[in-house]
């Protein structure tokens, strides 16, 4: 089965980016965070399942 990875810059209260594919742009978007002050950000992976891929057309 194959895995899909999303991340988030999140904090107790806000989210400040949602669906980053991948961990560098994940990185990237906290730095940005942390600059405006909000030291408490963290970065959270979301692991999703692909259970059916099939061709429809």
């Amino acid at each position: 089965m194959r895995t899909k990875f999303s991340y988030s810059i999140q904090d107790a209260s806000n989210i400040f980016a949602d669906d980053l594919s991948t961990r560098s742009s994940a990185r990237a978007a906290l730095a940005e965070v942390k600059e405006q002050g909000f030291t408490t950000a963290k970065i959270y992976q979301e692991e999703m399942m692909v259970i059916r891929s099939r061709q429809v057309r």
